[in-house]
């Protein structure tokens, strides 16, 4: 049970969290998308929720916006 508490505490999204762990956001992200409808959002309410998207060159198209989540996780 405590480890379940952990794990529940250590996935719960919040902007802090998600700002100051990189890695961890790939168990933040489901709280994410389950607590904040992103559709439909502008992308400065996203960047308001997320901070600035990661420079990347992978999934460049016009006006999209590209977070990393960290490592992949391990179910």
């Amino acid at each position: 049970m405590v480890i379940l508490g952990v794990n529940e505490y250590e996935s719960r999204f919040t902007t802090e969290r998600w700002l100051n762990d990189d890695e961890g956001r790939v168990y933040l992200v489901d709280d994410l998308l389950n607590d904040h409808e992103l559709i439909g959002k502008t992308k400065e309410e996203v960047i308001t929720l997320l901070g600035s998207p990661t420079e990347t060159e992978y999934f460049k198209e016009e006006d999209s916006v590209v977070y990393y989540l960290g490592a992949e996780r391990e179910e």
